[in-house]
């Protein structure tokens, strides 16, 4: 399929100063941490009149996409860099969702026409390109590194739920061994991956992908672990829960230690993304059910 031009669908918001709020985090750790980085302070970012918004990725270079949602109920991609916000829009879409991004800024998504299920894009010098998997009901794309190999996740003809990669003109299926769907969701410039995969009990669980080799990511005492993302030292960042609990918080796995991260006051937040300084942005969700996105600056 030919790749389309955007056309001006990438409209500058050119607010300035975009990035709005600090505070001070709460690292409190589950007991397999070894320590948190106290001084890391998180940056707030909410698109101009949205009612939620999330950060999804963020580069080596500091530019970070995500989406946002309006009261209408209109999903928009966005993307921050040096301190300006840009409104990202496929044409002819009813949704558009970016969620990775790599150093050379070329980001992935999905997106939805009119009457249509959401499909997989990868947006490069101003131009869309649909990754299809054959026969797919559906399909996203999470992450794009610098080799633009991408992952994401589909929905065969026969209803399953499988993680892929496309690298180099094809695609590979992913698969846990006895899952009962695969997401692959993050990718680094090694080529290796992380992802989640639920288990015939329901649970939802973690993975990294080296090799062909799968390898379970939980944390420990957490009743559902949901990796995101995997930095190019192999820094794994996401989501888990902790028994019946509402409360949900991201997490930052650096050489096998596990942090929390959970922004003051919040009643759920998520890590989305981390880059190679360990900068690393998501989402927090406050009593009033708003959700609005971050960035939690390393120390690096």
């Amino acid at each position: 399929m030919q790749s389309e031009r955007i056309l001006g669908a990438v409209v500058a918001a050119l607010l300035g100063a975009c990035v709005t709020g600090t505070g001070t985090p709460t690292l409190v750790a589950p007991a397999a941490d070894t320590g948190v980085n106290d001084s890391a302070r998180f940056e707030v970012i909410d698109y101009p009149g949205a009612a939620e918004t999330i950060a999804s990725a963020i580069n080596s270079r500091g530019d970070v996409v995500g989406r946002y949602d309006l009261p209408d109920g209109r999903t928009h991609g966005f993307l921050l860099r040096e301190g300006r916000l840009e409104s990202i829009d496929v044409p002819g879409a009813e949704f558009t969702m970016v969620r990775g991004i790599n150093d050379h800024g070329d980001m992935v998504g999905a997106s939805r026409e009119p009457g249509r299920q959401n499909s997989a894009y990868v947006l490069r010098e101003g131009a869309v390109t649909p990754l299809e998997v054959p026969s797919a009901r559906r399909s996203s794309a999470f992450q794009i590194n610098s080799k633009g190999e991408v992952v994401g996740s589909y929905v065969g003809a026969d209803g399953v739920t499988r993680g892929v990669l496309f690298r180099d003109g094809t695609y590979t299926s992913l698969h846990y061994p006895g899952a009962n769907l695969t997401y692959a969701t993050g990718i680094n410039d090694q080529g290796e991956l992380v992802g989640r995969w639920d288990s015939a009990d329901g649970r939802q669980h973690g993975f990294q992908w080296v090799a062909g080799v799968f390898t379970a990511v939980d944390v420990p005492g957490a009743t559902l672990t949901l990796p995101d993302a995997i930095s190019a030292a192999g820094d794994i960042v996401g989501l888990y829960k902790v028994g019946d609990e509402k409360a949900y918080y991201g997490f930052h796995r650096n050489r096998g230690a596990f942090r929390r991260i959970s922004y003051p006051g919040s009643v759920g937040t998520v890590a989305r993304g981390i880059n190679a300084r360990g900068d690393i942005v998501g989402r927090f969700e406050l009593a009033d059910g708003k959700g609005h996105g971050y960035i939690l600056r390393s120390r690096r």
